[in-house]
């Protein structure tokens, strides 16, 4: 596997150290698996289905050195094939407000994804990473059904 910056690698090895601690946590129930070309875990947890994405950052300091960081791209693919009209986008953005972790977006076919973005350095061990997982796999899990029955389509997971 390739990695664009020695801060996304070391990320990226501490981060599966910790996705092995909570999948071997016997309250959580979670499972992942991982991607062998790309820095990315796939986090099942309940009838949710999650892609955790080690990301590269960069930005020039005030000074004008670059900086480093890494970025953990928390994404679930909630809805497929849905009927995105007015009403089902007002639903989003409304819930968009809500949600105390994450946002609503449209995918390629108007695929609904519920994402958040952290910067690595504000993560600071497997509890916290759990917490930001869960959140996002409890939501999409919890409005799937409510999405589905409203503007059709089928949880992004099912075949």
């Amino acid at each position: 596997m390739n990695f664009d910056t020695p801060t996304q690698q070391r990320a990226y090895h501490r981060v599966k150290q910790w996705m092995v601690e909570i999948a071997a946590s016997a309250e959580v129930g979670m499972e992942f698996e991982l991607d062998d070309e790309a820095p990315i875990f796939g986090v099942s947890y309940g009838s949710a289905y999650v892609e955790l994405e080690v990301a590269p950052f960069s930005w020039e300091s005030d000074g004008g050195a670059e900086e480093q960081d890494a970025l953990l791209i928390i994404s679930a693919s909630v809805v497929a094939g849905a009927t995105v009209d007015a009403e089902c986008a007002r639903f989003l953005l409304q819930k968009n407000e809500s949600l105390a972790i994450g946002a609503f977006s449209l995918g390629v076919d108007d695929e609904i994804i519920l994402s958040t973005t952290i910067p690595f350095s504000y993560c600071e061990d497997s509890e916290e990473l759990e917490t930001y997982v869960v959140m996002i796999c409890d939501t999409a899990d919890s409005l799937d059904d409510e999405i589905i029955r409203r503007w059709g389509g089928q949880r992004a997971c099912d075949p």
